[in-house]
C-alpha cells in the first residue's frame, strides 16, 4: 500500500486531476468528484501497470508547492490523498 497526494484543479469548464509524482497520471471530468475518482483509479492502475512491467515505483515527491500557497491560490482546497493498493 502506498499513499499519494494529487491535485485537481477546476479549468473553464472541467476538472483535471494530476499526481507530482506520477506526471503521466493524469485525469480530466466534468465535475470534481468524477475527477477524484478518476485519478484514484488512475493511480491504481498505474503503479500496478509499473509493477507488472517490472518498471521501479517512482519515489514520493516532498510537497512540491505547499497546501497553504495551494490554498490561497484557489476557493477550496486542491489536494488530496488517495491510497493505492497494489495487488
Amino acid at each position: 500500500t502506498t499513499q499519494r497526494r494529487y491535485i485537481i484543479e477546476k479549468g473553464e469548464t472541467s476538472y483535471g486531476a494530476y499526481v507530482p509524482d506520477l506526471p503521466e497520471c493524469v485525469a480530466a471530468a466534468e465535475t470534481r468528484e468524477e475527477a477524484k475518482r478518476l485519478i484514484q483509479e488512475a493511480i491504481g492502475f498505474h503503479l500496478e501497470g509499473l509493477t507488472e512491467d517490472g518498471s521501479p515505483i517512482p519515489r514520493i515527491i516532498v510537497d512540491i508547492i505547499s497546501e497553504k500557497e495551494l490554498e490561497s491560490r484557489y476557493d477550496e482546497p486542491m489536494i488530496e490523498e488517495c491510497l493505492a493498493v497494489l495487488c
